[in-house]
């Protein structure tokens, strides 16, 4: 009697762990937010997220970037009559949704959403040097010339660190590599004026912006039969004493 309770005990703890693997998946955590008849900006972790302003507005963004080991705060700031916002992780196949955090605001408000990611995708920046921003704005006037002058050699050299983290995180390099060909093939570039320089995540990343977060190179490009909204130049990073581009 004793043994077959025992292993009635087993059998029943293998199916609780078997349960468990197959409820595992791989997790992203998205900010979702709809916002109505104003404006509204999001901060991760101090990184400028997202930002805008209409008389409706809604989406997901899912946060891949800027994520930290253990609590993570996403800095909402907005002026509008309503919003509703909330984070939460969820399976790739849209299962297993997990609710982390939400509020709902009116007027002019603000409010900090609260959430832990354990295991945060490892990026590059998680291992950088802080430093001061000596040279950046001159390296920005250089990747402006290289983009005016379609030199995409000199181009996709300034993104050395948007490479370095694609090769960490196992993207595909190479289509990467070709898009990149195809959008300074085409480009014509328009640059933000009066750009401004703010360290984040204590130094090790840089922003650079212009007015109301504006890039400091935008065109939209038409290049495979569609049109790419291409923007960068507004996250830097250092890498051996060099400056580079990380995102956009």
């Amino acid at each position: 009697m004793g043994t077959s309770v025992i292993r009635a005990s087993l059998f029943l703890s293998v199916i609780g762990l078997t349960g468990q693997a197959v409820a595992a998946c791989d997790e992203t955590i998205l900010l979702e937010y709809q916002v109505n008849d104003g404006r509204y900006q999001f901060e991760l972790n101090d990184v400028y997220l997202d930002s805008g302003a209409a008389q409706s507005s809604s989406g997901g963004i899912p946060l891949k970037d800027w994520l930290l080991n253990g609590e993570n705060t996403i800095s909402v700031q907005m002026n509008a009559q309503t919003g509703e916002f909330s984070v939460y992780a969820i399976c790739a196949d849209g299962s297993g949704k997990r609710d982390m955090d939400a509020v709902s605001l009116a007027g002019q408000a603000s409010h900090n959403l609260k959430f832990d990611a354990p295991d945060p995708p490892k990026h590059i920046y998680l291992a950088a040097k802080p430093t001061d921003d000596e040279g950046l704005l001159e390296a920005v006037e250089t990747l402006k010339s290289a983009t005016t002058a379609r030199d995409y050699d000199a181009v996709w050299r300034m993104h050395a660190a948007m490479r370095a983290d694609m090769e960490l995180t196992g993207q595909p390099l190479k289509a990467a590599a070709y898009q990149m060909g195809k959008i300074v093939e085409n480009i014509s570039p328009e640059f933000a004026p009066d750009l401004q320089t703010n360290s984040v995540l204590g130094g090790r990343v840089w922003e650079v912006f212009g007015k109301d977060f504006a890039p400091p190179i935008h065109d939209v490009v038409t290049a495979n039969g569609g049109k790419i909204d291409f923007k960068t130049g507004s996250f830097w990073m250092k890498m051996d004493g060099v400056w580079s581009v990380f995102r956009r």
